[in-house]
C-alpha cells in the first residue's frame, strides 16, 4: 500500500478549514446580585403635643401659606355677621396651627444654672397703633430687603439713602394687657419694654454645653382667634430718613390673629431632640424677670 505523505501545506490547510472544535459552555452563568433593599425612609410626621420628644423628622405650618389662605377667610359679602361669628367659632374648634421659630437670642447663667432666652414679641407703637389696641406679633418668618436712592430736602441738599425694609410675618396675638407694656420689662438682650418675652429654663451645667451647641426652636400651637372681627392683621411703621441720619426704615407686620390666652409654645432643642419646656405665652407674660434680670 502506498505510503500517504502529507505536505506541510496540506496539513496546514486541512487545519485551518476545520480548526478545532468549538467549546460550549456549559456551566451555570453567574446571576447578579440582588439590588439591595433600599434603606428604611424615616417618617416625616406632623407633630402632636402628646409626644414626649421630638421626632427624627417633622412637620409643621408654612406660615406665609397659613397668612395667605387666613386672609382668604373673611366674611363674605351675603354672610350675616352672627352667620361668620359662628363660622369663625367653629373653625377655631377643628384648626390648630403650629409653627416653628426661632428665639431672639439665649444665653446661659451659670450661677442659676438656668437658659435665659428671648423671644422677639413686636407690636404697640413699634407697629404704628397704641399699645392697648394692637396685637403683638411672635415673628416666625423675617426677611429684608434694601435699595438706595437719592434724597432731598426741601432746601434742594441731596443725600443718598439707604431704604431697608424688615417683613415680619407670625402669629398676632391678641389682647395684650396694657399693663404688659408699662411694665417696661428688663431683659438679658432688650431693653426695651415689649419688645420681648424672656423665658428662664432650669439646666443643669452638665448638659447645658450641650444644648448651647445645639439648635433652639420655638415650636408654636395656634388655635385661629374667634374674637377679632378680621382673621389677620397687618401694620407697619416707618423711619423717615434725616441729612445727618439717612437710613429709611420700614418695619411690616402680617400676623394670624389669635387669642392670647390659647397660644401654647414649646422651647426644644432639635439637635437632641430634646423639649426643654412646655408653656404657653399668657405664662410668660406673667413671669416675667425682674428689671435686673441677667445684670
Amino acid at each position: 500500500m502506498p505510503r500517504i505523505r502529507w505536505s506541510t501545506f496540506a496539513l496546514a490547510l486541512i487545519l485551518s478549514c476545520c480548526g478545532p472544535s468549538e467549546i460550549e459552555n456549559t456551566s451555570t452563568p453567574t446571576s447578579a446580585p440582588p439590588p439591595a433593599s433600599p434603606a428604611p425612609q424615616t417618617p416625616i410626621l406632623r407633630i402632636s403635643e402628646d409626644v414626649t420628644e421630638l421626632p427624627v423628622q417633622y412637620t409643621t405650618d408654612d406660615i406665609q401659606r397659613v397668612y395667605d389662605e387666613t386672609s382668604r377667610t373673611g366674611r363674605a359679602q351675603l354672610e350675616t355677621t352672627d352667620e361668620y361669628r359662628k363660622r369663625r367659632i367653629e373653625k377655631q374648634k377643628s384648626t390648630v396651627f403650629v409653627l416653628e421659630g426661632r428665639p431672639q437670642d439665649y444665653q446661659y447663667d451659670a450661677d442659676r444654672q438656668e437658659l435665659l432666652l428671648d423671644i422677639a414679641f413686636r407690636g404697640g407703637a413699634e407697629a404704628g397703633i397704641p399699645h392697648d389696641d394692637s396685637p403683638a406679633v411672635l415673628p416666625i418668618e423675617i426677611s429684608r430687603t434694601s435699595e438706595k436712592y437719592r434724597g432731598s430736602n426741601a432746601f434742594g441738599v441731596s443725600v443718598e439713602v439707604e431704604r431697608t425694609v424688615r417683613r415680619h410675618v407670625g402669629l398676632a396675638v391678641t389682647p395684650i394687657p396694657t399693663a404688659f407694656w408699662a411694665t417696661r420689662v428688663r431683659t438679658k438682650f432688650g431693653p426695651e419694654g415689649g419688645n420681648y418675652i424672656a423665658a428662664r429654663i432650669p439646666l443643669k451645667r452638665g448638659t447645658a454645653s450641650a444644648v448651647l451647641r445645639g439648635d433652639i426652636r420655638l415650636i408654636y400651637w395656634a388655635p385661629p382667634s374667634s374674637r377679632s372681627s378680621a382673621p389677620t392683621f397687618s401694620g407697619s411703621y416707618e423711619w423717615k430718613p434725616t441729612l445727618s441720619s439717612p437710613t429709611h426704615r420700614v418695619s411690616e407686620y402680617y400676623g394670624v390673629l389669635a387669642d392670647v390666652q390659647t397660644v401654647r409654645v414649646w422651647i426644644v432643642d432639635k439637635t437632641s431632640r430634646t423639649i426643654l419646656m412646655k408653656t404657653s405665652i399668657s405664662e410668660l407674660m406673667k413671669n416675667q424677670p425682674l428689671a435686673d434680670a441677667g445684670s
